[in-house]
């Protein structure tokens, strides 16, 4: 229940201090370069808007396995809302993973799989041409970054 309560307390309007690892810049510099170089990072609290937090499944074992469905304003840090809940059960905590279910106005169902495009398709004025190069070495992929660019 505690974890509940918790995350009910992160919908709405709130104040959020995003990652000490994100893009955000500090007087000119991300974030994640500052923490890298092993400097202080303090970013300040934002407004952001959590619409919706449901929990779908607690899985307890090793470790305490939460996963949720969020819907949130732009800006939020749902890694901090992962962060925030493991302080406040007093055991830290990260993602796993992250799937983004809609990015506006794009939702999953405006999604491709990869593999069933063609080779050449066009977006607006732009081609893109997809390449499989999974099965490339680092040294190929760079060759063939370099001569298709």
């Amino acid at each position: 229940q505690e974890i509940r309560d918790f995350l009910a307390s992160q919908v709405g309007n709130i104040m959020q201090v995003p990652t000490k690892v994100s893009a955000i810049k500090i007087n000119g510099q991300r974030a994640y370069d500052l923490v890298r170089e092993g400097k202080a990072v303090d970013i300040p609290a934002r407004q952001v808007e959590i619409y919706k937090l449901d929990v779908i499944e607690i899985k307890r074992g090793d470790f305490l396995d939460i996963e949720v469905y969020v819907e949130c304003s732009a800006g939020t840090y749902i890694r901090s809302i992962a962060r925030d809940l493991g302080s406040s059960l007093g055991v830290g905590g990260h993602l796993i993973s992250l799937r983004r279910g809609l990015v506006a106005p794009f939702s999953l169902s405006d999604c491709s799989i990869i593999g069933s495009l063609p080779i050449n398709f066009y977006c607006r004025d732009f081609c893109w041409n997809l390449h499989d190069v999974s099965n490339l070495g680092s040294e190929e992929i760079s060759n063939f970054l370099i001569t298709n660019n």
